[in-house]
């Protein structure tokens, strides 16, 4: 019996082990407010996996974009409209970056954050 449980016990650690490894490489996962997902046992009301911390601000912007960024990572930042245009690109980016918007039109806009560990995209307006 106590064979069968420690077998029971290593089994179910390895698995443990393997979802451990492969979480960290899972991308984004952005769920809205108030929309509950449920599955076999648990109601979550709101969910967001983020492969790395950051902070874009303000989200209605004028002219000045905050990205902050870890310092242990390089970082690939795109700025890109609703229709898919590419407008600024930045490499090796880290840490604090202020971007200029001023040049820009009042509309919507996405901000992609990616690096080795994975990839972010926010949503900004422009007023």
């Amino acid at each position: 019996m106590r064979l069968l449980l420690s077998l029971l016990f290593l089994a179910f650690f390895a698995q443990i082990h393997l979802v451990a490894q492969v979480l960290p490489k899972m991308p984004s996962i952005f769920i809205q407010e108030d929309q509950p997902i449920l599955n076999d046992t648990v109601l979550v009301k709101e969910a967001i996996i983020k492969p790395f911390e950051y902070q874009v601000y303000p989200v209605e912007v004028d002219s000045k974009l905050q990205i902050i960024l870890p310092t242990t990572e390089n970082f690939t930042m795109r700025l890109v409209d609703e229709s898919g245009n590419v407008l600024l690109s930045h490499y090796q980016i880290f840490g604090e970056n202020q971007l200029n918007l001023g040049h820009l039109k009042a509309a919507k806009y996405f901000v992609e954050l990616s690096c080795p560990k994975g990839k972010v995209v926010e949503e900004i307006t422009k007023t």
